[in-house]
C-alpha cells in the first residue's frame, strides 16, 4: 500500500511539474524546436504515459489510426501534453460516472486527415462516455481557471493551456458533446508542408 501511494505521489508530482513547466514556457514564450513527426509517434506515448492509471481504474482504450497519415510539424512534447490533459480529463469524467466497472468505461482515440476545406489538417479526437457537458459549461471550457472539478482537485488551467498550445501551432481545439452519450474533444493540427 505504501509503495503504491508513493508511486501515485511521484506520478502526480511529475504531472504537476509538467503542467507548471508548460504554463511557464507558454507564458515566457520559450519553445522547443518544432520537428516533423508521425502523428502516431506523438499519440501513442501520451497514451502509454497514463496506461497504468487507466487500467487500474478499469478504463479501456480504443484507438483508430489509418495506415497512411501525413506527418505534422510541431513541438512534440507540447502536443503530447495536450493529449495527456485530454486523457486525464476523460479519465476523471469516466470515474465520476462509473465508480465501478462498466462496458462504457472507455476512451476512444482516433486520428484522421480532414477532407474538404481543412485538407491540410489532421484531427486527433479523444472521446469518452463520462459526465455530461452542459451548454453553459461548454462555452467556458477553454477559459483560464474555469473548472467543474471539486475544490482542490483541478486548477482550471489544463484546457486553457492546451487550447493555447494548439492555437499557437496554427490549429484549432473544439468540443462536441451529446448529453448522456459522449464528450469528444478534437485537436486539429496542420500537416507538415
Amino acid at each position: 500500500d505504501a509503495e503504491e501511494m508513493a508511486r501515485q505521489i511521484v506520478t502526480h508530482g511529475e504531472r504537476i511539474a509538467r503542467i507548471v513547466k508548460h504554463l511557464l514556457t507558454f507564458a515566457r514564450g520559450d519553445r522547443e524546436e518544432p520537428v516533423t513527426a508521425s502523428v502516431v509517434d506523438i499519440v501513442e506515448p501520451a497514451i502509454r504515459m497514463l496506461q497504468n492509471e487507466l487500467e487500474q481504474d478499469g478504463i479501456r482504450i480504443e484507438d483508430d489510426y489509418p495506415e497512411e497519415l501525413p506527418p505534422l510539424t510541431c513541438r512534440r512534447r507540447q502536443i503530447q501534453q495536450v493529449l495527456v490533459n485530454l486523457l486525464t480529463n476523460a479519465r476523471d469524467a469516466l470515474n465520476a460516472r462509473y465508480p465501478e466497472g462498466d462496458p462504457d468505461k472507455l476512451i476512444r482515440v482516433s486520428v484522421q486527415r480532414l477532407a474538404g476545406p481543412g485538407a491540410g489538417f489532421v484531427r486527433i479526437s479523444v472521446e469518452n462516455h463520462g459526465a455530461d457537458i452542459p451548454a453553459a459549461v461548454k462555452q467556458r471550457l477553454f477559459e483560464p481557471f474555469f473548472t467543474t472539478k471539486p475544490r482542490g482537485i483541478g486548477t482550471g488551467l489544463g484546457l486553457s493551456v492546451s487550447y493555447g498550445i494548439v492555437v499557437e501551432h496554427g490549429g484549432a481545439m473544439t468540443v462536441e458533446t451529446e448529453p448522456g452519450r459522449f464528450a469528444r474533444f478534437h485537436v486539429d493540427l496542420p500537416i507538415a508542408p
